[in-house]
C-alpha cells in the first residue's frame, strides 16, 4: 500500500515554452515485498521533440530501506540533474548528488557516500 501526493503548478505560457510540461511538486510514499520508500521532487522540467527528449530535475530526495529481495538502507539527494537521450540510441546524464548508502538494490551492488563511489552490476 502507499500514500501519493501530486500537485502541479500551473505554468505562464509567456515564461515557459509550450513545448515544456508544467513544472511539478511532486511525492509519494509506498512498501511492499521487503522495500519501502519515500520520494519528493521539488521542481522538474521535461521536453520532448521527435526523437530527442530531455528532463531537468531541481531538488530531489528519496529514502529507500531494501530488506528483500537485497538488501540495504539509501538516501539519494539530487541537487540539480540533466537527463537527455536521442530516440534508444544514446543518452546520458549529469548533474550534483548527494547520494548515500550502502547494499543491494534492483540486482546491483552499490556504496555511496554523498555522491562519491558507485555501483557494481551483480
Amino acid at each position: 500500500s502507499g500514500i501519493g501526493l501530486k500537485t502541479v503548478l500551473k505554468s505562464d505560457a509567456a515564461t515557459i515554452d509550450k513545448n515544456y510540461s508544467d513544472i511539478v511538486l511532486d511525492g509519494f510514499s509506498a512498501a511492499a515485498e521487503g522495500n519501502a520508500i519515500a520520494a519528493f521532487t521539488f521542481a522538474q522540467k521535461c521536453d520532448s521533440k521527435g526523437p530527442d527528449y530531455t528532463k531537468i530535475t531541481v531538488g530531489h530526495l528519496a529514502t529507500q530501506a531494501v530488506a528483500g529481495p537485497g538488501l540495504g538502507v539509501f538516501a539519494d539527494a539530487k541537487i540539480v540533474e540533466h537527463r537527455f537521450s536521442l530516440g534508444n540510441v544514446v543518452g546520458g546524464h549529469f548533474g550534483f548528488n548527494a547520494n548515500t548508502g550502502v547494499g543491494v538494490r534492483n540486482g546491483n551492488l552499490e556504496a555511496h557516500f554523498l555522491g562519491f563511489w558507485s555501483k557494481s552490476w551483480c
